[in-house]
C-alpha cells in the first residue's frame, strides 16, 4: 500500500529530508508537492516509530521556519518543479549521460 501526505502550511519537502536524515525511504512527488511512502510488511511492525519520527520532523520544519528553506533537497525539487521543461530535460541527459558513460 502507497501513503502520500502534504501540506499547506509547512514545506513538505523538508519533511522529506527530516524523514531520510532519520533513516526512512520515502519519495517526494510534485504538482501538488507530497511525499508518499510504500507501507509494506516490514514496515507494519514500524508505524509507531514511523509516525513519532513523522511527528518530530514536523516539528522541525516549524521550528526552523523560512531559515530551513535553503536546506536539503527541499529548494532543489521546489525549484525544478517550476522551470520550463528544455532546460531540466538538458541537464537530466547530461547528468545521465556522465553516471552511465562507461
Amino acid at each position: 500500500m502507497v501513503v502520500c501526505f502534504g501540506a499547506d502550511e509547512i514545506d513538505v519537502y523538508r519533511v522529506y529530508d527530516a524523514m531520510e536524515a532519520s533513516g526512512w525511504t520515502l519519495n517526494s512527488l510534485q504538482n501538488p508537492p507530497c511525499v508518499h511512502v510504500c507501507v509494506t510488511l516490514p514496515m507494519t511492525t514500524n508505524v509507531a516509530i514511523f509516525l513519532k519520527d513523522l511527528e518530530a520532523a514536523v516539528l522541525q520544519v516549524k521550528k526552523e521556519g523560512v531559515a530551513g528553506r535553503s536546506k536539503g533537497t527541499a529548494g532543489i525539487y521546489g525549484a525544478v518543479g517550476s522551470l520550463p521543461d528544455g532546460p531540466v530535460e538538458c541537464v537530466l541527459q547530461t547528468f545521465v549521460d556522465m553516471t552511465l558513460a562507461p
